[in-house]
């Protein structure tokens, strides 16, 4: 009976060990100890640094991160006009709380001035950020210009030149309101970014897509024969057989000239 009763026990703890998963938890805060909602919340496992969880803080600055198995991870926060913060989490066995995780608002010296936080608009529908005129300096690519704006709720890699939600969900890219392929946001020269529109709950435009969320770069480039950000190509003939193509959409646009006799 002994012998039994010993038996249930071992197998009951088996069960409980066996189902029992890590849980990561904390809260994002400023240098007032202000909550910050909605920002970006992303799990990585090590040594490899794949992807494992993501998450975006409440209204009160809290996440929590479940379903986790015992290894070591590294934890990594952003928000929007603050420097981002990175913590080490070495053999995770037990569900932990890391308290309150306060960042540091990213100031920006400008001609002997100190700016801090970051232009950033809120509207009903979408949130509009203005690229920082070091970010325009730093950065290459509509890619590294998104990564460094670190959006919330959004998870950018520009060397592979993915984005996609914190949950894994679909983003779609567009420029100047039209949908806009890989090829077209790695070219995207960001001093020609005016802004970049932000919509994390895509309106009924997108009900049948399976889009989470949709970025839209607002560029001020509008040429002929080169690239732009619209739909519409048409080739206008304008005497001597000189052809002028103005391009509305990022693709090859040439002119040519040509002698009819």
């Amino acid at each position: 009976m002994k012998t039994i009763r010993m038996l249930l026990i071992l197998v009951c703890t088996l069960i409980s060990v066996g189902v029992s998963a890590q849980t990561v938890s904390g809260k994002l805060t400023d240098e007032d100890s202000q909550p910050l909602p909605y920002a970006n919340v992303v799990l990585l496992s090590l040594p490899d640094s794949v992807f494992v969880s993501g998450a975006t803080s409440d209204d009160k600055g809290n996440f929590i991160l479940k379903d986790l198995s015992s290894r070591s991870y590294l934890l990594q926060v952003s928000y929007i006009g603050y420097q981002p913060q990175s913590i080490l989490l070495e053999n995770l066995d037990r569900k932990i709380n890391l308290g309150d995780i306060r960042l540091v608002q990213d100031a920006m010296a400008l001609k002997g001035i100190t700016v801090t936080g970051s232009n950033v608009v809120e509207k009903i529908d979408r949130q509009i950020v203005i690229p920082s005129s070091r970010q325009i300096k730093a950065d290459t690519s509509g890619y590294e210009l998104l990564d460094h704006m670190q959006l919330p709720g959004l998870k950018v890699n520009s060397m592979e030149r993915s984005i996609s939600t914190v949950s894994g969900g679909r983003v779609q890219l567009r420029i100047n309101d039209i949908e806009a392929p890989t090829a077209q946001v790695q070219t995207l020269r960001p001093d020609e970014v005016l802004r970049v529109e932000y919509i994390d709950n895509p309106d009924m435009r997108y009900a049948n897509t399976d889009v989470e969320a949709v970025i839209n770069y607002v560029v001020k480039r509008m040429e002929l024969g080169v690239a732009g950000g619209f739909n519409l190509t048409n080739a206008v003939t304008i005497g001597f057989g000189m052809t002028m193509c103005i391009s509305r959409s990022i693709t090859n646009c040439r002119s040519s000239v040509s002698t009819t006799m």
